[in-house]
């Protein structure tokens, strides 16, 4: 009995913290590096699920998840873990989980500088510093706006890759209204 309270109040919200963020935290007026893939990610929603055995963590309601400058919005969240590659080059080093991807899900929003997107899902890929957009996706940064089937920002080249799309580039217009297809 008590060691599944331990478990549960104690040792989950720590391993929580530990997985996320790596035991990193920002200080007041500290510019992060951009495109860092050891920056910690903070997920803030109205609940939280923890799946030890599925390696997952499931955020629900008013999502949202920041690394660095990067923000993503949705309505639904879930955050797969996986082993760090740390355990191959120094075994005794004890075992740590990192953010392998998150999959989100409803009114995803995602912004980075002057840099929008949205779409009805995303995923966010660590390893390749990918966020790959699908259904009624679209994005825009100053003069352009692009729609298309499947979106994949890549945040660390910082360009994009768009399939089936429309694009429209004006200079000098501030809303860009593509309409539907």
């Amino acid at each position: 009995m008590f060691r599944r309270w331990f478990i549960k109040y104690i040792l989950s919200p720590l391993l929580l913290i530990e997985l996320l963020g790596g035991g990193g935290f920002t200080v007041a007026g500290e510019i992060p590096v951009r495109n860092n893939p050891q920056e910690p990610i903070s997920i803030t929603s109205n609940k939280m699920t923890i799946k030890s055995l599925e390696d997952k963590i499931i955020f629900e309601g008013e999502v949202f998840i920041k690394k660095g400058d990067l923000t993503i919005k949705a309505d639904h969240a879930e955050v797969f873990m996986s082993e760090s590659s740390s355990l191959l080059i120094d075994p005794s080093a004890q075992e740590k989980r990192e953010v392998s991807r998150i999959e989100t899900s409803g009114n995803v929003d995602i912004r980075q500088g002057e840099k929008h997107a949205k779409a009805e899902k995303g995923v966010y890929d660590q390893k390749k510093e990918t966020i790959t957009l699908t259904g009624d996706a679209e994005a825009w940064e100053k003069e352009y706006r692009v729609k298309g089937k499947v979106i994949t920002l890549f945040i660390a080249e910082n360009r994009s890759l768009v399939e089936g799309s429309q694009v429209i580039i004006h200079s000098g217009v501030s809303d860009l209204n593509l309409g539907k297809k």
